[in-house]
């Protein structure tokens, strides 16, 4: 069998789908081999018509493809529905490094891919990014809420609005967490620094102490000596 015959649409998307059942399944590794060979397939696919794929309209109708080409932008979709796939996959095996990793490759084919903004911004969410999570969140919810062209987007933005808010609620949550450690560590602070002013202060009575009673010492000896000295002349005389 040659490439040609194996690098077609609908080889690409049996491929897929069989990824889809073992997903389901929760065998992720298989899933993950499905994934890779549709996208080694899409390689193979990205070769033939290499310069050859339309690019859709945004205005008006565009037709429909019999010749198994695809549009550019549909290409584009595919490739990144493979790579956020095999994200999920790590995502749900708690592999936050690789679920990005592919994310990341999925939003570079179609950055406006809504289940890849959503997988990024779970991603951000487990890994304690509420900030940068949130900022894409209400991206989403800006870019999508008016898309008239592409119902599965608009119809993805109660999603993103849900993520939005429970990263706002985080994000004042990891604010609180913050100000009282800094709080906790100033009190810490000022705590050390008074036993350690008040450790010097009591250092420094007790050598004075020492001090004036080595003095006292002194002076008691002399005076003693000096009555002695007096006695003597006394007994003397």
């Amino acid at each position: 069998m040659s490439v040609a015959s194996k690098a077609t649409i609908k080889d690409i998307e049996s491929v897929k789908e069989e990824g889809n059942n073992a997903f389901r399944s929760e065998n992720y590794y298989r899933a993950i081999m499905f994934y890779e060979e549709g996208l080694r397939r899409c390689r193979d696919y990205g070769k033939i018509y290499d310069g050859q794929m339309p690019y859709k309209q945004e205005i008006g109708e565009n037709p429909k493809l019999n010749d198994g080409s695809m549009y550019y932008q549909d290409f584009s979709r595919l490739k990144s529905m493979l790579f956020n796939n095999i994200s999920v996959c790590y995502f749900n095996m708690n592999s936050m490094q690789k679920s990005e990793q592919f994310n990341d490759m999925a939003l570079m084919e179609d950055p406006d891919y809504p289940k890849a903004l959503i997988r990024k911004i779970m991603i951000q969410e487990k890994k304690g990014e509420y900030e940068g999570g949130y900022q894409m969140a209400n991206y989403a919810v800006n870019r999508f809420d008016d898309d008239f062209e592409d119902e599965v987007n608009r119809k993805m933005v109660p999603q993103f609005k849900e993520l939005r808010d429970r990263l706002k609620g985080m994000i004042g949550q990891q604010a609180k967490v913050k100000q009282n450690k800094m709080e906790q560590e100033v009190d810490e602070y000022f705590q050390h620094s008074s036993f350690s002013m008040l450790g010097e202060l009591q250092e420094q009575l007790s050598k004075m102490t020492d001090h004036m009673q080595e003095r006292k010492d002194k002076l008691t000896r002399k005076d003693s000596s000096t009555t002695v000295s007096s006695t003597n002349t006394f007994v003397t005389n």
